[in-house]
């Protein structure tokens, strides 16, 4: 499922009050046809006909919640990097409300990523409770990998190797 964010402005206030019906129907009518034609142009992506298009109408001051309500449902959310002089803003808060709110493993793909995923998978592996959670959240790339490798991390280097044997086993 893709998720289409929609993005509404907040409420303005002006000096009088907020700002009048007329105006602001024509700023929110502006932004929708906007996002109608953003979504027909993915519509017409060659694998959207493999992929459910599901719209969330939001606003910035309620998008990062509602961003993570809806990916609370999900295996897994790919989201791809913007380029340093790309980066608007928008994705960096949708990357850090389903990394921090969601409770969802996250795979954030290189800007220019096509290809295959999870035929090589990089396990970095502290032995703490996060690296549990983070390793059954990979199995399923895990199982069907052609090369996994394990990067330990810890305090002391006996318990370091100790517990890269485990994952190992694991």
């Amino acid at each position: 499922t893709a998720l289409f964010l929609e993005i509404e402005p907040d409420p303005v206030a002006a000096a009088d009050g907020y700002i009048c019906g007329d105006i602001w129907d024509q700023i929110t009518e502006g932004l929708a046809e906007d996002a109608r034609a953003a979504s027909l142009a993915l519509q017409k992506r060659a694998w959207s006909r493999r992929v459910a298009m599901r719209e969330l109408r939001t606003r910035p001051s309620l998008m990062s919640d509602n961003v993570a309500e809806n990916l609370r449902c999900a295996d897994l959310t790919v989201i791809r990097r913007l380029g340093k002089q790309m980066d608007d803003g928008i994705r960096s808060e949708v990357f850090e409300a389903a990394l921090f709110k969601s409770g969802r493993p996250v795979l954030l793909a290189p800007p220019q990523w096509s290809g295959s995923l999870g035929q090589r998978v990089f396990v970095a592996w502290s032995g703490k409770r996060e690296s549990a959670r983070a390793l059954a959240d990979a199995a399923p790339f895990l199982e069907s990998a052609a090369h996994v490798t394990i990067a330990t991390v810890a305090d002391h280097q006996q318990r370091a190797s100790d517990s890269a044997d485990a994952v190992v086993q694991h």
